[in-house]
C-alpha cells in the first residue's frame, strides 16, 4: 500500500462542556453520510461495523460503490475510532481514505490519510492518483467548538494577513522556527491572487499555513531572510527548513490558471512529504496497546479466578484467550517493525538522491528566475501598478492595489464595491485618479510626518488636488445615509471627495469615506454618484 497524504492534529475542545473526541466522531459520521441516502450517526460508530456507500464523483467507472468499515477500541481510560473508506478506481487501483480519532492518556488526536493499492499483479505503469483533502478535515477545522494544533501551532481554514512592519517582524521570527509547518507567502495584488490564497488556505489545511503580504511587508520579509524571493503578485512556498528551495508561482500563472492554481501547484509536492513525515498512526497504535493491556489484565484475572476455583475448563479457556491476545500483539509488533523498516529504506533512498535533486532544483529555479525576473523586480512602484476602473464592473483589483500601495492606509467596504458596479459612470479615469490621490493622501495623513495640517479641506486640496468636503447638511440629518458599520464600529461617511460638480446628474461623482483615527486609515464606503438629489 502506497501512502499518499496524511494530516495529523492534536485536538481539544474550545470549552470544557464538550468532548473533542465526541465532536470529531460527529464530524466523521456526517462525512460518511454527506451527499448520500445512507445515514451513519455517532451511535453507529461506538461499535465496529461497516456500510456500503454510493459512488463518489472521483470513482471510475462512475457506478462503483464504496465500502466504509470502522473499528472501535476501548480501554478503561482510552478509546479510538478508525474508519476506512475504499474507493475502487480504474485499472485495478483502490484508493483508501482512513480517518482515526483517538483519546489516549487525556490527549485527543485526529488523523486523516489517503493511500492507494494496485491489485492487478502485472508490471504495468499506474497513472497518477489525484490527491485531494477529504471533506472531514475542513469540517473539523471550521468547527468553533474545536481547537486543532500541529506541533503547538493553531490550525484553521483561514489565511493570515501581514500588513504592518510589526506583523512582518513576527512573521520573520516564525519563518525561522524549524518546527513550524511550511508557509505559503502570497503577495496580494489582484482579486485572482486573493481568491487563490483563500482556496489554498481551505484546501491545504494541516499541510501549509497561508500568509498574505502587501508591497511593504513583502519587501521587509525578503530583506530579513537572505535568499527569499516572493514573486511580485505571486506566491512562494517556504519549507520548514529555510535552506530548502521553495516552490514559486508567478502572477501570470495565478491570473491564467484560476482560483485553484496554488492548491494544484502545491498538493502534489506537500502530500508525499506529509506521508513520509507522518507515516505511523501513533494514536491508533497507542490505543490498541492500551486495549491489549486491559484485555491481558482481564484474562489474567479470569485465569487466577479459575485456578483458585480449580476449574480446569475455565483455566483452559483463559489460557487460550491469553495466547490469542499475545499472538495479536506479536502480529502488531511485527507489522510495526516492517513499517519502520520500509520508512528507513525510503529515507536511505531519499538521502542517496538528495544531491541530485538539489542540483535539479537549483537549475530549474534559475530558469524560473530568468523567465520571471522582470515581474519580481523590487524597484516596481506600486503606485504605477494601479489598474484603471472600468464602469459597471468589479472594482476589486483596483481597490486591492490601492490598499496595497498605501500600506493599508485606505480600505474599501463591500458597499463601496457594490456602489461602483451598479452604475455606468462616464468618466472612470477621473474616478481612478481621484481614488489614487485619496489613497496617497491617506498614506501621508497617517504617516509619521503628515506635515502642517491647518484646515483639513485645504490640506487635501493643496497637497493632493482633491476637493474635499467634511460637512453636508442633508447627509448629517439622515442617519441611514450618514452612518455605516465596519469592523464592529459605527462610522460617519459625511466626508466626501467631489470628483465632478456642476455637470449632468449622471456625471456628479462622489467618494464618501470615514476617518478611522484608531486604525490609522480612511474607510471608503461609496464610489459612485451623489448620494441624494439626482
Amino acid at each position: 500500500m502506497h501512502l499518499l497524504y496524511v494530516v495529523d492534529f492534536d485536538a481539544e475542545p474550545a470549552s470544557q462542556d464538550v468532548s473533542a473526541f465526541d465532536l470529531l466522531a460527529g464530524h466523521v459520521a456526517a462525512w460518511l453520510s454527506r451527499g448520500s441516502t445512507v445515514s451513519v450517526n455517532e451511535a453507529d460508530l461506538t461499535v465496529s461495523g461497516s456500510v456500503v456507500l454510493p459512488p463518489a464523483e472521483l470513482a471510475s467507472p462512475a457506478d462503483v460503490e464504496r465500502t466504509a468499515a470502522w473499528e472501535v477500541l476501548a480501554a478503561p481510560d482510552d478509546r479510538a475510532l478508525r474508519v476506512s473508506v475504499q474507493h475502487p478506481l480504474a485499472s485495478g487501483v483502490e484508493l483508501t481514505t482512513r480517518v482515526t480519532v483517538s483519546e489516549v492518556c487525556g490527549r485527543t488526536a485526529f488523523r486523516v490519510g489517503m493511500s492507494r493499492e494496485f491489485s492487478g499483479g502485472a508490471l504495468t505503469p499506474v497513472r497518477d492518483t489525484s490527491v485531494f483533502q477529504p471533506g472531514v478535515v475542513r469540517a473539523a477545522a471550521m468547527d468553533e467548538q474545536l481547537v486543532l494544533r500541529i506541533g503547538g501551532q493553531r490550525i484553521d481554514e483561514r489565511f493570515a494577513m501581514v500588513r504592518s512592519a510589526e506583523e512582518a517582524c513576527e512573521l520573520v521570527a516564525a519563518l525561522r522556527d524549524p518546527a513550524r509547518l511550511p508557509v505559503l507567502l502570497v503577495h496580494l495584488r489582484t482579486l485572482a491572487g486573493r481568491d487563490a490564497a483563500f482556496v489554498a488556505s481551505r484546501k491545504l489545511i494541516g499541510l501549509v499555513r497561508v500568509v498574505t503580504l502587501n508591497y511593504t511587508t513583502r519587501e521587509a520579509v525578503e530583506a530579513a531572510i537572505p535568499g527569499l524571493l516572493v514573486p511580485f503578485g505571486g506566491a512562494q512556498l517556504v519549507w520548514s527548513d529555510l535552506g530548502a528551495s521553495g516552490i514559486s508561482v508567478s502572477s501570470v500563472q495565478i491570473q491564467k490558471a484560476g482560483r485553484e492554481v496554488l492548491r494544484d501547484a502545491l498538493m502534489p509536492r506537500l502530500a508525499p512529504v506529509s506521508a513520509l513525515a507522518r507515516g505511523t498512526d501513533e494514536g491508533w497504535r497507542q490505543a490498541r496497546r492500551a486495549a491489549q493491556r486491559a484485555a491481558r489484565m482481564d484474562a489474567d484475572a479470569r485465569l487466577r479466578l479459575a485456578q483458585e476455583a480449580a476449574d480446569v475448563g475455565a483455566q483452559s479457556e483463559a489460557l487460550e484467550e491469553k495466547v490469542r491476545l499475545l499472538e495479536a500483539e506479536l502480529a502488531d509488533t511485527q507489522a510495526l517493525a516492517e513499517a519502520y523498516s520500509a520508512e528507513a529504506d525510503d529515507l536511505r533512498a531519499l538521502a542517496r538522491s538528495a544531491e541530485d535533486l538539489r542540483a535539479q532544483v537549483e537549475y530549474w529555479r534559475g530558469q524560473y528566475l530568468a523567465q520571471y525576473a522582470p515581474e519580481g523586480d523590487a524597484d516596481v512602484d506600486p503606485w504605477e501598478q494601479i489598474p484603471d476602473l472600468v464602469a459597471a464592473t468589479d472594482p476589486t483589483d483596483t481597490f486591492l492595489a490601492l490598499t496595497d500601495a498605501s500600506e493599508s492606509r485606505i480600505v474599501f467596504t463591500e458597499a463601496a464595491e457594490r456602489s461602483w458596479k451598479r452604475i455606468s459612470y462616464p468618466h472612470p479615469d477621473d474616478m481612478t485618479a481621484a481614488l489614487t490621490a485619496l489613497a496617497r493622501a491617506a498614506h501621508k495623513l497617517y504617516s509619521e510626518d503628515a506635515g502642517p495640517m491647518g484646515h483639513v479641506d485645504e490640506w487635501f486640496k493643496t497637497g493632493f488636488g482633491l476637493n474635499i468636503s467634511t460637512a453636508d447638511d442633508t447627509i448629517e440629518k439622515n442617519k441611514a445615509m450618514r452612518y455605516f458599520d465596519f469592523a464592529d464600529k459605527r462610522r460617519d461617511q459625511t466626508p466626501h471627495v467631489k470628483v465632478r460638480d456642476a455637470v449632468k446628474p449622471n456625471e456628479v461623482g462622489r467618494i464618501h469615506f470615514a476617518f478611522d483615527k484608531d486604525g490609522c486609515r480612511l474607510i471608503v464606503n461609496h464610489v459612485a454618484l451623489k448620494l441624494y438629489g439626482l
